[in-house]
């Protein structure tokens, strides 16, 4: 079966849709075609996978005044809309596609939809959570676009139940596939050794509460920060280290500037993914108190998984898909995102029981190894490919 993967986020961008993408196209490896944007470092990334990549050009143009900017976000909208579909059409026209999977209803769906009706080359349609919800909310003609092209997709793929049930809404619960995502996300090696020390600051004898991910409002890095003098009384030798920037790395940077235990908190921008591999293997545990925000929600969360495949205990919010990344009790925890004093409960449960946190750790190892990215390549492929053959 010949896949194009149409993907507005790629690697080397990192991301959990990225990598989601690049280990299907991995999967599929010459039979697969990719087709996304340019992004910093894609030049020396490209050359070296099995697949072809097609890349196109971002076309993002902003202004400041708002008037203008408003204009100039239509026009580059309508302009990537025109543009993907072009290159969607050559690509399926060269490649001779079976069947198209489109990261995401908007903006890789809708283009797909009339290169569909031009071509008569299927697609599939990937949902994985705040993308959905957000349409959803806005209604009108947004909601009306999403639901044709879910409607005309051949089939939508889901992260878990949590977002089957909320796409359920818009088409025939029989038409989505549900897999869980892969652990094993390729660029990061579960034998890296962990690292000594991470901007600047000697990890020797610390206990290191890693938080891995954009740094934005449903992930709830303010909630740790009110979570953290409960957490560092209890446990005077742990330290927060944040991978990753977002909208609100300024704020969260600016309110530990001004608390008393600010040199216990690190803040390290986006890592290599050796550097993150050896963060995960230095991390006591893993925290991401993730909670709903308006639409956007954590619609699955791989780095529960990719935390587990290094042995790292987790807490995580019960919110969105993200229950259903961890095994409750056996390789992690789940907290309240929303409530600061329960998240440092769960962080100063796991860390005061040294023999609690290995046990998890070890069940973690053993848990991800139900869930591999070939395992989820293989059940959308055992659906999809008797319908396009």
């Amino acid at each position: 079966m010949r896949v194009l993967i149409s993907s507005r986020d790629y690697l080397p961008d990192y991301g959990g849709v990225q990598i989601y993408m690049e280990r299907l196209a991995h999967y599929y490896g010459e039979k697969a075609v990719v087709v996304t944007r340019h992004c910093p470092g894609d030049e020396s990334f490209d050359r070296d996978q099995p697949y072809t990549i097609k890349r196109m050009p971002r076309l993002e143009w902003r202004h400041g005044n708002r008037v203008i900017g408003a204009v100039l976000r239509v026009f580059s909208y309508i302009a990537r809309f025109i543009i993907s579909g072009i290159y969607l059409a050559d690509a399926i026209r060269d490649q001779k596609t079976d069947v198209v999977y489109c990261a995401y209803p908007f903006p890789n769906g809708l283009p797909m939809m009339v290169v569909r009706i031009l071509t008569g080359c299927p697609y599939v349609v990937f949902v994985h959570g705040s993308e959905v919800l957000r349409e959803r909310e806005a209604g009108g003609i947004r909601l009306l676009a999403l639901r044709v092209v879910l409607r005309l997709a051949l089939r939508v793929v889901a992260t878990g139940e949590f977002m089957a049930e909320i796409v359920g809404h818009y088409v025939d619960r029989r038409r989505v596939i549900v897999t869980p995502l892969g652990a094993d996300s390729g660029p990061l090696d579960a034998d890296t050794p962990p690292l000594e020390e991470i901007g600047g600051v000697d990890l020797r004898g610390k206990q290191v509460i890693l938080t891995v991910g954009r740094v934005e409002k449903r992930k709830g890095h303010d909630n740790i920060v009110k979570a953290l003098p409960a957490i560092f009384e209890s446990r005077p030798e742990a330290v927060w280290v944040i991978v990753g920037d977002g909208p609100e790395r300024a704020h969260i940077e600016k309110e530990v500037a001004g608390s008393p235990w600010r040199d216990r908190v690190i803040f390290t921008g986006r890592l290599s993914y050796a550097e993150l591999a050896g963060a995960y293997a230095r991390a006591d545990l893993f925290l991401l108190p993730n909670r709903q925000v308006g639409y956007d929600v954590e619609g699955f969360g791989i780095v529960f998984l990719e935390a587990a495949m290094f042995g790292t205990p987790c807490v995580a919010g019960n919110s969105g898909g993200a229950p259903q990344a961890i095994d409750e009790g056996r390789t992690g925890l789940l907290c309240d995102g929303d409530d600061p004093a329960d998240i440092a409960a769960k962080v100063v449960t796991i860390l005061s029981d040294e023999a609690k946190a290995r046990a998890m750790g070890e069940a973690g190892r053993k848990w991800v190894e139900k869930h591999t990215w070939a395992a989820c390549a293989q059940t959308i492929e055992s659906v999809v490919k008797p319908l396009v053959s």
